[in-house]
């Protein structure tokens, strides 16, 4: 195979940086005491040297169980149109770690692909994506992949979505993260199971978009993040969405029915939001529509604390003393099932 060597350039008082082989020159393996360019497969254990790019056909690619250590560098691609993304991390590449890098200017940011045990860590992903028909995520979690663990890392500026996690990624966890300001929704669980979000900082979603958008997912754990800007909005048939000790200002939950082309029609069922606090100068919770949704222990402070369309019910367990204020479309509180009765 043929391979086109990177050229370092080191000027005085100027940052380092691995300049890419033009975008026709054949990608190679690389790490350990190889180096690694734009497009190239990384097989053993790496430390970026330098800033690497700008890359018009792609980043890096793990091809197997490997340690990347960005070194606090960045992966940077030629802006929107870039190609493919800054870092991917396919099924081969199952049980690698990042740390310490920062990907910027691709479609996608880091896109794990069927990809397992993966760790990320430290790692930075904004300005990726296209802003004007709105695509492209920060990281992406696609092909099932599952089991991996995100931590502190930094989302944002992304033209669509912050973090998605794709359909049937399991068992995924972002913890002690900061998620803000993407184009659409920061994080968005889309028909996977048991995947969660904690102890974790979400601001600033999009024109109007949710903050957290769980839709047709199943067992998704939100607990202990700081949440601002946006909603938390669980749609379809999700099922098993719990909340728990979240802080929510600005806006609320909300649940809703709908009828999707891909999977059909469903309504969220067995949603609990347990502790924590909501403010919003509209509802805390609104249940469009919904089953089996509780609400226990939860600080609320909005004009309507729990708002209630006809032909929902929530059950309500009042911390304190103090009563829930609940709007029932039916009138009065018929729309609240009481404790006693959710547990029999």
């Amino acid at each position: 195979m043929r391979r086109v060597l990177a050229v370092v350039t080191l000027v005085a008082g100027c940052t380092l940086h691995v300049v890419a082989p033009d975008s026709g020159a054949s990608a190679a393996s690389c790490g350990g005491a190889r180096s690694c360019s734009c497009g190239d497969k990384v097989v053993e254990d790496y430390v970026l040297p330098a800033d690497l790019g700008p890359c018009g056909e792609g980043g890096l690619r793990l091809g197997a169980a490997v340690t990347l250590d960005g070194g606090g560098h960045v992966i940077r691609g030629k802006g929107p149109r870039s190609d493919s993304a800054g870092l991917r991390i396919p099924v081969e590449a199952s049980n690698s770690t990042v740390r310490d890098l920062r990907v910027t200017g691709f479609a996608h940011g880091v896109r794990l692909v069927g990809a397992r045990g993966v760790r990320l860590t430290n790692v930075e992903a904004d300005g990726n994506g296209d802003p004007g028909p709105r695509e492209g995520y920060g990281i992406d979690l696609s092909s099932g992949a599952s089991d991996n663990v995100l931590e502190r890392v930094h989302v944002h500026g992304n033209a669509d979505e912050g973090i998605h996690v794709g359909t049937d990624a399991a068992r995924n966890r972002v913890v002690d993260s900061r998620i803000r300001d993407n184009s659409r929704e920061n994080v968005y669980f889309l028909s996977c199971r048991d995947n969660r979000l904690e102890r974790s900082q979400v601001s600033g979603s999009g024109r109007s978009n949710a903050a957290v958008y769980v839709k047709f997912a199943s067992g998704t754990v939100i607990e202990g993040n700081t949440v601002s800007d946006g909603a938390i909005q669980i749609r379809g048939g999700s099922r098993g969405t719990t909340l728990v000790d979240n802080t929510l200002s600005g806006a609320g939950v909300v649940l809703q029915s709908q009828n999707d082309k891909r999977f059909g029609s469903g309504t969220p069922s067995d949603t609990s939001v347990r502790g924590g606090s909501i403010t919003s100068p509209d509802a805390c919770v609104r249940i469009d529509t919904a089953t089996a949704t509780s609400v226990d222990d939860v600080r609320l402070s909005c004009p309507d604390g729990i708002r209630v369309a006809r032909g929902s019910r929530v059950a309500v367990r009042e911390g304190g003393g103090a009563a829930v204020p609940v709007r029932c479309a039916d009138g009065g509180r018929r729309c609240v099932q009481d404790d006693a009765a959710r547990r029999r």
